[in-house]
């Protein structure tokens, strides 16, 4: 699972910092669009910036613009730490973030000689607009693997109600429903759970390289792709990922290389030395999602939504999530993907 909107920040916050071939090769990666900024996402959910220092960065002479930008445009708190010791800055980090991370992952991606170490927390909370009810939750189902396995007394939500929905059999091999999504705070539906499952005998890879492959990425948009409401039978499982990427190679790959080597590197914003001094260690990205029959993570409020297409009582679609799929949550409004995986094993 990965959200691409966090990395956006991040990127955007270390081409913030960064001149020469360091900030082209950033501004690359970002496709050279504006920068993402804590404003610009900051009606999703709760969202943390933090920037540790380490406390001998006063030889570096901090750039007091650079912190000055870096609250302003992404609400970071700032906060002097001595690195050397890992224990406090591990419970400084893990009480930042509500615990999400373990102390084993942040001591694998912490070294000793950390100068700077920038966190953004991104969570999101939000319910079913049509909720599973648990009744209709059972376990006497299978599921089957990529790999031709059966795996038995699978547990399955059950909804039926309208969705959008397309069958894609023809370009992808596959069918996608929308789910809408409704949050703590407003009534009106903001965001679309979207999965895409592949035909029986179709594997999921196959559908994800067809995505990449002829630019299919229009046939899984909630706005733009052709879909119809139809009565769905929905089976769902209940969803509990954790995924943790390091993605410095991917990142060098793509071609922000410079950012990584200490000869190389240019983030002389942020100092007001010259020399460069400063540069990435690695870029990690730590995802969490529990998905249940109230919702993405657990909530308990309920509004008036207003009216939907009616459909007729009787199912036109069995949905059934008993085989691989790929998931996105997405933002109505514009689009934009704030979390996507795949669901490979239960």
């Amino acid at each position: 699972m990965f959200s691409p909107r966090s990395l956006e920040l991040v990127l955007s916050t270390l081409k913030l910092g960064a001149r020469g071939e360091t900030l082209k090769q950033i501004s690359t990666i970002l496709n050279n669009k504006n920068d993402v900024n804590h404003r610009d996402i900051s009606n999703y959910t709760e969202i943390i910036n933090h920037l540790f220092l380490d406390e001998q960065t006063r030889q570096y002479e901090i750039n007091g613009t650079f912190i000055d930008e870096l609250k302003d445009q992404y609400n970071c708190d700032i906060e002097l730490i001595d690195f050397q010791q890992q224990a406090v800055v591990l419970e400084k980090v893990n009480l930042l973030i509500q615990g999400q991370t373990g102390n084993g992952f942040l001591k694998k991606y912490l070294p000793l000689n950390t100068t700077m170490l920038f966190i953004n927390y991104v969570y999101f909370k939000a319910m079913w607009l049509f909720q599973f009810e648990k009744h209709d939750t059972s376990n006497n189902h299978e599921f089957y693997t990529d790999q031709d396995d059966i795996i038995s007394n699978y547990t399955l939500m059950f909804v039926r109600r309208p969705f959008r929905y397309s069958d894609l059999t023809s370009e992808l091999g596959a069918q996608i429903v929308h789910l809408p999504l409704i949050n703590d705070y407003e009534s009106s539906i903001e965001f679309v759970f979207t999965i895409v499952l592949p035909n029986r005998n179709v594997k999921l890879i196959d559908v994800l390289t067809k995505i990449m492959n002829r630019g299919q990425q229009r046939l899984l948009s909630f706005n733009s792709a052709p879909h119809h409401y139809k009565q769905i039978d929905l089976y769902l499982p209940k969803l509990s990922i954790k995924s943790f990427f390091d993605l410095k190679s991917y990142l060098i790959e793509l071609g922000m290389k410079d950012a990584f080597d200490s000869n190389q590197a240019d983030f002389s914003v942020i100092t007001l030395r010259s020399e460069r001094q400063l540069f990435l260690e690695n870029v990690v990205h730590a995802t969490m999602l529990n998905v249940n029959k109230v919702g993405i993570e657990e909530a308990s409020l309920a509004f008036n939504t207003g009216p939907l297409p009616m459909c007729d009582m009787n199912p036109d679609v069995e949905f059934k999530c008993d085989r691989p799929f790929f998931f996105m949550i997405n933002e109505i409004k514009t689009d934009a993907i704030l979390f996507m995986g795949k669901y490979s094993l239960p």
